[in-house]
């Protein structure tokens, strides 16, 4: 008898043991975060527009104006920052700040322009840029979509981009007149500063 109750306080105590160091398994698996430390949990920094490139053909009738892969970069800059209050252009960045406001700062420069507003979804795959008038000349929104990211850089799509029509007025061929807005496709790739 003595021998049966000695077993069965050792198959209590190895089961409450076994229960102990499975539920302390469970916890720290629980508790260990699978997300990369370096993955920012906001799109919110400033960053400046390092490319953009049309990612389908842009036609007037049968014609193409903008190819797939042209660099536009220059063109979208100049068109989205061109309202910021900067002294040298090159220096133009979008502040995304915590508190959903969206402002149109200078890199090594004093000065700065609210600008609208910004939101994200809760994977981070998608940007919402509601730009504002002023400075804008109408309210703009910009939605930048299947987003991926690295340390330093945001890169997605814009579909459609609006960019005036007088922006590609040297593209045209001689004899057509501009349109008053084009409506591009393209990917676009901040990188943070």
């Amino acid at each position: 008898m003595v021998k049966k109750i000695e077993f069965l306080k050792r198959t209590l105590v190895t089961t409450l043991l076994a229960g102990l160091a499975l539920s302390l398994a469970f916890v720290f698996y629980s508790c260990d975060d699978d997300d990369d430390p370096d993955e920012p949990e906001s799109l919110a920094g400033t960053y400046q527009m390092q490319q953009v490139v049309v990612t389908e053909d842009y036609k007037i009738g049968e014609i193409t104006i903008i190819p797939a892969g042209t660099d536009v970069t220059d063109l979208a800059a100049g068109g989205i920052l061109a309202a910021a209050p900067c002294s040298d252009p090159e220096n133009a960045a979008v502040d995304l700040r915590d508190t959903g406001t969206l402002f149109l700062v200078c890199d090594g420069e004093a000065g700065e322009l609210q600008a609208g507003t910004w939101t994200e979804n809760s994977n981070l795959t998608t940007l919402s840029l509601n730009l504002s008038s002023p400075p804008f000349p109408q309210n703009l929104q910009l939605n930048v979509i299947n987003i991926t990211r690295t340390a330093s850089t945001i890169t997605g799509e814009i579909n459609p981009l609006t960019l005036p029509g007088d922006a590609i007025a040297d593209m045209l061929p001689q004899g057509v007149n501009p349109p008053l807005a084009v409506l591009i496709a393209v990917e676009v790739t901040f990188v943070e500063i």
